[in-house]
């Protein structure tokens, strides 16, 4: 097992977690994001005008690219939590070798 200080730089592990943590949220954000614009499309446009079934469904695929827009911070959202990630075990580091040599 290849143990690497948090001082040597990200780990493949802690660039792993990261990246499977910032899907997570930005899954959670688009999901949100369509599910309350479909709703609101529904509502405000499609209900009061007794449109087609397939105009509805035309309008929520359209609302899929603003669903999609968060994905564009990806590499930045990725590279805060490798960053954050790597913070904070340099500082659980300094905390473990401060009350060892208290």
């Amino acid at each position: 097992m290849n143990h690497q200080s948090p001082a040597d730089g990200p780990t493949e592990e802690s660039v792993r977690q990261a990246r499977q943590s910032v899907i997570e949220r930005l899954a959670l954000i688009s999901a949100l994001i369509w599910m309350f614009s479909a709703l609101l499309f529904y509502v405000l446009y499609m209900y009061p005008t007794n449109l087609k079934p397939s105009t509805g469904m035309l309008g929520g695929m359209a609302l899929l690219i603003p669903a999609a827009l968060p994905w564009l911070a990806y590499p930045r959202l990725v590279a805060r939590e490798v960053a954050s990630r790597q913070r904070r075990a340099l500082q659980e580091q300094a905390a473990s070798l401060d009350a060892v040599q208290r």
